[in-house]
């Protein structure tokens, strides 16, 4: 993985790109109530720390729990960055996405939490807000979620330990029976609820590929900046020029290169 500022076309372009739609609910931090009603306030159980196997992490390339491996020092860059642009922002939020699916979304954003982990006295939250193919759960070896009950809440907290690493993770019931069906407005209150009760030093959103999912499209607004995460000798140069319609010129996006063979990810 590493960081670019610019992208280079690819021999191949896809016709497959559509451009952005018009019609979307733009989720804005501006409607968001800054406090809850305590009476649906959130109550973090600090008791459910999941152990995870390190084993189990390092097949699926979550390494950056570990401060001497020799792919953590690109995440604590990236780390360094983010923490730079948001010096002035309490609890910042970093939405983390890409063109299209398969780019490794989800494996930078949980690396990233991790980075942020080890060097963090306060909580880090990462927020698995991919709808349609949420991955915390295969890639941390987590147990599957039952289907989401009647009444009962759309996420699930919990904290996962890796080697004394924490971070807070928040991840959907209803992903798992009926993607999509829980609504861009419901997942966004439940951000700044969970924001309001942690006080974390950062929150991370893993969100899902901007140019085949509107519920990313949607939150992106709630996010002081944005990691758009392309892949070597996959995301082409069309996909590349689409998703930056969808970043306002006031937020700031990183770019970072990922399945580059020379550092292994």
């Amino acid at each position: 993985m590493e960081m670019i500022t610019n992208i280079h076309p690819h021999t191949r372009l896809t016709d497959r790109v559509v451009a952005p739609r018009s019609d979307l609910t733009q989720i804005s931090r501006n409607s968001l109530p800054e406090s809850i009603d305590s009476s649906e306030g959130f109550v973090p159980v600090w008791s459910d720390i999941h152990k995870l196997s390190e084993e189990h992490l390092d097949r699926n390339r979550i390494v950056a729990f570990r401060a001497n491996h020799r792919v953590t020092r690109a995440f604590d860059m990236l780390r360094n960055q983010l923490a730079h642009q948001h010096a002035d922002i309490s609890k910042p939020i970093v939405a983390v996405t890409a063109p299209s699916p398969g780019c490794g979304t989800s494996v930078t954003a949980i690396n990233l939490a991790f980075s942020f982990a080890r060097l963090s006295t306060r909580p880090v939250l990462l927020v698995d807000a991919n709808l349609t193919a949420p991955a915390s759960e295969r890639l941390l070896g987590l147990a599957p979620l039952p289907s989401r009950s009647r009444g009962a809440p759309g996420n699930q907290h919990i904290v996962v330990d890796a080697s004394g690493a924490q971070i807070n993770l928040l991840r959907p019931y209803a992903a798992r029976s009926a993607p999509g069906t829980l609504a861009s407005d419901e997942i966004a209150a439940d951000i700044i609820r969970v924001r309001q009760a942690l006080m974390p030093s950062v929150v991370i959103l893993d969100l899902a590929a901007l140019l085949h999912c509107d519920t990313a499209v949607q939150l992106l607004a709630l996010a002081d900046s944005t990691v758009l995460v392309v892949a070597s000798n996959q995301t082409t140069r069309s996909e590349f020029e689409v998703s930056q319609t969808f970043f306002s010129q006031d937020k700031k996006v990183q770019v970072v290169l990922n399945k580059a063979r020379r550092h292994g990810l």
